[in-house]
């Protein structure tokens, strides 16, 4: 029976990803719905949740709007530093969230907000000095993960059970020095101070779709069905995109310079969560 259930779960979760034409576009499809859309071309990049977008990612105006309930929140980051604002729905369009009855009730989605910081090998968050350009600004390095879709299958009936689901996570890491990084001719990493020039801003982002696998306990708290809940699992990621980004001015005005690429990230990563 726990066989011919993970079956059924594995052909709710095919995941289908095409790109069509300019611009480039990547859907990402569960059970024949498209939960993604992801829009790149040479003006930045578009990601929108739901077939009615009640998520929406701007790379260009580096602006995420998220629906929850019956009012929205809007994070931009810009120049002055990063905004959160709650929003009427007139400003994000209507989508009926993803809903599913079942016995055993998972927990995945969700919005988490944190901050970045690079450690060393041995977990140390001092850099050694040939690395100095890398250090942070970590009151400006965010982490967004917003999770749109999860899916739960009960074990031991509703107290045991495993959950999967979708979402996408959004990391920005704010460089402290008037730098930013490049890869050079052999392929590494290193510093790249060409502009020469004070800069406003100087960081480098990345964006994942995320795929959890968790397995959930659950034991009753109290009454009107409450429960307490623990899970730990692993979470897979899908890089969707990666680029520096410097902010500067010359003459008078503002530039701004984005560059893509890799940067020698893997394409697929994966971590544990508790």
């Amino acid at each position: 029976m726990i066989m011919k259930k993970l079956v059924i779960v594995l052909l709710v979760f095919t995941i289908g990803i095409g790109s069509y034409g300019y611009p480039d576009t990547t859907r990402v499809k569960v059970d024949k719905n498209e939960v993604v859309k992801i829009a790149d071309d040479n003006q930045g990049t578009d990601i929108s949740i739901g077939e009615k977008g009640f998520i929406k990612y701007n790379d260009k105006d580096d602006t995420i709007k998220v629906k929850i309930g019956k009012k929205g929140i809007k994070i931009i980051e810009n120049e002055d530093g990063t905004s959160i604002d709650i929003i009427d729905l007139d400003e994000i369009e209507d989508q009926k969230d993803f809903k599913y009855k079942r016995k055993f009730k998972g927990h995945w989605k969700g919005f988490e907000m944190g901050l970045n910081n690079l450690s060393t090998e041995k977990f140390s968050l001092s850099l050694p000095a040939s690395d100095n350009f890398m250090n942070l600004n970590t009151g400006k390095s965010w982490n967004v993960n917003i999770n749109f879709l999860h899916y739960g299958l009960g074990l031991i009936g509703n107290n045991v059970g495993i959950v999967t689901g979708l979402g996408l996570e959004f990391n920005n890491y704010r460089f402290d020095h008037d730098n930013t990084i490049m890869k050079d001719l052999d392929g590494m990493i290193v510093e790249d101070t060409s502009y020469g020039l004070p800069l406003e801003k100087s960081k480098f982002a990345t964006s994942y779709l995320t795929v959890p696998l968790l397995l959930e306990f659950q034991v009753p708290a109290g009454k009107r069905n409450k429960r307490l809940f623990f899970s730990a699992g692993v979470i897979g990621g899908l890089k969707i995109g990666s680029h520096t980004k410097v902010v500067y001015k010359e003459d008078g005005n503002r530039q701004k310079v984005k560059d893509r690429g890799d940067f020698n990230l893997s394409p697929l990563r994966y971590g544990v969560t508790a």
